[in-house]
């Protein structure tokens, strides 16, 4: 793809599709660790992606960057990225979003199975469940809160849009 060349003139590269919206590349770059050269390279591949997608495409892009590691560990960062694609939508601090800067949003537990049980209540119709389902999750989530107010709001944003994914 365009996207693919323009990553490639920079890193060496292999992408593919992961869903019809979510393209995965593992990139090979010649140091562990990351340092400030390191960000721009790809802070500048990106800008080029980016303007190709836009230009040909007409879509925008977003990065999200795993941890540098071992191709060993490819399946680590494969799902330390798929959790921080949950909460992009609010740490959304720009374009690219790298995984190391966002280590204790990756630490908190999202209430999956409170969002199970809430759409199942939505959906027979059982309002005492759903009311019920809320209380717990204030109960578990808000009067007793180890979590900072933003990542208890970017939780609320995310459950709500996914209930009303599962609704419409």
């Amino acid at each position: 793809s365009m996207v693919s060349e323009s990553l490639k003139r920079y890193v060496p590269a292999e992408g593919t599709m992961l869903d019809g919206s979510r393209l995965g590349f593992i990139v090979n770059l010649p140091q562990n660790r990351w340092d400030g050269d390191l960000r721009e390279l790809i802070q500048r591949c990106f800008a080029d992606m980016n303007a190709v997608a836009q230009g040909q495409l007409e879509v925008s892009l977003q990065l999200v960057v795993s941890e540098l590691g071992a191709a060993g560990r490819l399946h680590a960062a494969y799902e330390q990225t798929r959790r921080i694609l949950n909460y992009k939508a609010v740490i959304n601090r720009g374009d690219v979003v790298f995984i190391q800067d966002h280590q204790s949003e990756l630490k908190f537990v999202y209430p999956l199975s409170l969002q199970k049980q809430l759409i199942h209540s939505v959906t027979s119709m059982n309002r005492e469940k759903a009311v019920q389902c809320v209380s717990d999750l204030f109960e578990q989530y808000l009067y007793k809160s180890k979590y900072p107010l933003e990542k208890l709001q970017g939780m609320i944003v995310v459950l709500m849009c996914s209930v009303l994914n599962e609704l419409l």
